[in-house]
């Protein structure tokens, strides 16, 4: 079970991981640093990643995409590795917007990749070839 982090040190963290990169962090960078609290943490804490950076009297990350623009990506990516994009091939590349961003604005991957005409990826991870 994970640590219980109050708001304020939640904030904090933020704040502390800001100064060390001189600017607001993005959702990808917090989840790759082991030491901070988990994106999914800010988010059911505050609603939103967005929120807690403003919250934390920070920017936010407007690098806002459409959702057709979303779907778009996915797609192209889909395409490039010949299957559908598990979150983790999403959120390693640098070009995309991250999963939490594809949740955001269709609730959940899952759905975004339906939209996009994919078939989603079980949980078990087996991934489904597409042509």
């Amino acid at each position: 079970m994970g640590r219980m982090y109050s708001e304020e040190e939640l904030l904090e963290a933020l704040k502390q991981k800001a100064k060390e990169l001189g600017r607001t962090p993005k959702s990808k960078e917090v989840k790759k640093d082991y030491m901070m609290p988990s994106v999914n943490t800010y988010q059911s804490r505050f609603g939103t990643y967005n929120n807690a950076l403003e919250k934390a009297g920070l920017k936010f990350n407007e690098k806002s995409f459409s959702k057709q623009k979303l779907l778009k990506m996915l797609k192209i990516k889909a395409k490039e590795l010949g299957k559908t994009p598990t979150k983790e091939d999403i959120n390693n590349d640098k070009r995309m917007a991250s999963s939490a961003t594809y949740y955001n604005k269709f609730e959940s991957y899952t759905e975004a990749c339906r939209k996009a005409g994919l078939e989603p990826n079980s949980i078990g991870g087996n991934h489904k070839r597409i042509s």
